[in-house]
């Protein structure tokens, strides 16, 4: 009986670490030419594996991190702005055709240039293989995001001048 019970709760222990694990996916992870550090995107997943947030945690050149932030997958249709400096937004992400169970098409809404607000985008698609949710852009799949910056001579760094894809 007691190697019943034991089991048991092994088997339980297993479960909720199962399901602990299934509660997020890593999607990509995003650097830039300003920093060493390392921001990760997360999708945040219910009992169904359907997308119910994002969950970004940046991590410093030396390992140590700052985070998770939680963004609400609902409020892409405005924009969650997932970047913000001096006041602007840098960068936002936005959807109109997205639906948490089956992905869609995202974009990245960007500033290009602070100075004359000019901003860019760069479109993705977020979908799901069975349980596995993956980010791609023009049907290649996107492990690795890097941020250009837009630098302008004596004023420095204006905005994002590209999004690179690997």
């Amino acid at each position: 009986m007691k190697n019943l019970a034991r089991l048991l709760f092994l088997v339980l222990i297993a479960f909720n670490s199962f399901s602990a694990f299934a509660a997020t996916q890593h999607l990509v992870s995003i650097t830039n030419d300003e920093d060493k550090e390392v921001l990760k995107l997360y999708v945040k997943l219910d009992d169904r594996a359907d997308i119910v947030g994002l969950i970004t945690k940046t991590y410093k050149a030396n390992g140590s991190d700052y985070g998770p932030v939680k963004y609400d997958i609902d409020k892409a249709s405005t924009g969650i702005v997932m970047y913000r400096a001096s006041g602007k937004d840098v960068v936002k992400l936005f959807s109109n055709k997205f639906a948490n169970h089956q992905g869609g098409e995202i974009f990245l809404d960007y500033l290009y240039n602070g100075v004359s607000g000019k901003r860019a985008k760069a479109y993705f698609d977020i979908s799901r293989d069975g349980d596995v949710w993956k980010l791609t852009k023009s049907g290649k799949k996107v492990k690795k995001m890097h941020f250009v910056s837009n630098k302008k001579y004596i004023v420095g760094t204006i905005g994002i001048k590209e999004i690179t894809v690997k």
